[in-house]
């Protein structure tokens, strides 16, 4: 369950695949957003290392993004500061290229892990 407080988003459950879990129901806990206090969310823009090709997921305060040509990311949910990058090997060679990656991330189960 996700919900405002001024202007930070606050989630109290966890995301931690594409389509919330290996079966991919689409179904996690209720986000917390209703008619009465949509109105309170506020936009906030965060500069990527590139173009987000990915379903981000929520794993304890933290949303993990893969961008084009396979960066990862590690964005802090509360401040919106990117905690790491990560490049993989070969970036270089295909940076720039036709080649992309729409790879999402998917964390381990103890959430101390991002495959």
């Amino acid at each position: 369950m996700c919900e405002t407080n001024g202007n930070a988003l606050k989630c109290t459950a966890d995301w931690p695949a594409f389509g919330y879990s290996p079966s991919r129901q689409n179904a996690g806990p209720a986000s917390g957003i209703t008619a009465a206090n949509v109105g309170k969310l506020r936009r906030h823009q965060i500069q990527l290392d590139g173009t987000l090709d990915s379903s981000p997921i929520y794993v304890h305060g933290v949303i993990y993004l893969t961008t084009t040509y396979g960066r990862t990311e590690a964005i802090d949910a509360k401040s919106g500061r990117v905690r790491w990058r990560y490049t993989p090997a070969g970036y270089s060679s295909y940076a720039d290229s036709a080649q992309i990656t729409n790879m999402t991330p998917v964390a381990d189960p103890s959430g101390t892990a991002i495959y």
